[in-house]
């Protein structure tokens, strides 16, 4: 967005930003910290924590594959306990050799270690709260990584209804289509560039 806005051909020209999935959360972020945004566009993005996400995603994975109700919470306890490792900062080298045993919630190497440390607990509620422009939030209704009723209450509990636009398809999965091939939802174009038309003054 800084590139953007430092281009000559840019004066003046309004400039949103679009995040998908977890990218969702960067695009949250960097909006609440860019009080010249014109708009926001979310897809599929959480609402909530990436702990909380990843979790959802687990247990729909599990569900998914016909696993019973007493190995899915077994599983899900060995998810928590990763989770646990991580936000005491425990060393990769003192979690490394558990990777078997906790797979396939344990990241394989170091880098991705240090990283879902970094990430897990970052909370996209304040972020939203900062926001002050339109926000137009995607959801497909059957999006089996992204909790879409607990996203959604959390938009709607942090951004004033004036502001916020929510869009659920149905039969759509988390990329927000439909179909074999699959396909954008139908409406899903439309949504979008009536969103943009509708909170965007022309230059």
């Amino acid at each position: 967005a800084d590139r953007l806005a430092a281009l000559p051909e840019m004066t003046d020209v309004p400039i949103g930003l679009f995040g998908h999935s977890q990218g969702g959360w960067v695009a949250v972020d960097a909006a609440s910290r860019r009080p010249d945004t014109s708009f926001l566009i979310v897809n599929s993005g959480p609402g909530v924590p990436p702990w909380v996400q990843e979790r959802y995603a687990a247990r729909m994975a599990l569900e998914t594959s016909g696993t019973d109700e007493t190995a899915t919470e077994m599983a899900l306890a060995h998810y928590d306990l990763v989770t646990r490792l991580a936000r005491a900062r425990t060393l990769w080298a003192h979690v490394k050799d558990r990777r078997e045993e906790l797979a396939p919630y344990m990241p394989e190497d170091s880098w991705g270690w240090h990283f879902w440390m970094s990430i897990l607990d970052f909370d996209p509620a304040p972020a939203l709260s900062a926001i002050h422009v339109p926000i137009l939030t995607l959801w497909g209704e059957d999006d089996r990584l992204v909790p879409v009723e607990e996203g959604i209450s959390v938009y709607r509990t942090r951004v004033p209804p004036t502001r916020l636009v929510v869009k659920v398809f149905p039969d759509a999965e988390h990329r927000v289509q439909v179909g074999d091939p699959p396909k954008l939802a139908p409406g899903y174009t439309e949504t979008v560039l009536r969103f943009i038309d509708s909170h965007v003054d022309r230059w």
